[in-house]
């Protein structure tokens, strides 16, 4: 099967057994089992087996081939927490997942679970705008370009949940003097001042 990503007019699948296109377009009577939009950047197949298309400003589509017929598409827009509807590029990672390139970050979407998570420059990365193709490298590097260049970046380290650290008290004071039980703190559930200690301070890590 060959796909076909068009500017304008939608997306083509063409099976080269039978020799017969098949278009798909954006039908505004069931606009949640269609394409999203007519402008499609570009199209993957993910490690389940499902065609993805990014367009514009429809969000990302993904196509079903055991799906029934006008059933065959779900889309995944800004609703469902992808950064932007307008979507430039989509990508297959080594583990079968998607990525893909919007004019407000990069989204990854979990192929099994549909699990989405989005990245930009607060996470490192040059920029929000992506509006151009993304490439997997040899290594399972995905890169990124940009108007600054090409980033790089491997989608294990990046999708690495970081846990938010506990906060410790190292210190409590009473008028500038250590607290009797200032050793065990952090594992008091309570502490008990007198009207008189009316100033104290402590610090945290």
């Amino acid at each position: 099967t060959v796909w076909i990503a068009t500017q304008d007019y939608g997306l083509f699948r063409y099976d080269e057994a039978s020799g017969q296109f098949t278009l798909y377009r954006q039908e505004e009577q069931a606009p949640e089992n269609s394409l999203g939009a007519y402008i499609v950047n570009g199209v993957c197949k993910d490690g389940q087996g499902y065609i993805w298309a990014a367009t514009d400003p429809g969000g990302l589509s993904r196509f079903d081939y055991n799906a029934r017929p006008g059933q065959e598409f779900i889309t995944l827009n800004n609703g469902d927490g992808l950064p932007s509807n307008q979507v430039y590029s989509v990508l297959t990672d080594h583990s079968g997942n998607v990525w893909a390139g919007t004019a407000k970050g990069l989204a990854w979407i979990n192929s099994r679970t549909l699990q989405l998570r989005s990245f930009g420059k607060k996470d490192g990365m040059v920029t929000d705008f992506f509006d151009l193709p993304l490439s997997p490298a040899a290594n399972g590097e995905v890169l990124a370009g940009t108007i600054y260049g090409v980033q790089s970046f491997h989608p294990d380290s990046l999708l690495r949940e970081n846990a938010v650290p506990e906060i410790l008290l190292t210190s409590f004071k009473i008028f500038d003097k250590n607290y009797a039980d200032s050793l065990n703190i952090n594992f008091l559930n309570n502490i008990n001042l007198r009207w008189q200690q009316n100033f104290f301070s402590f610090e945290i890590t």
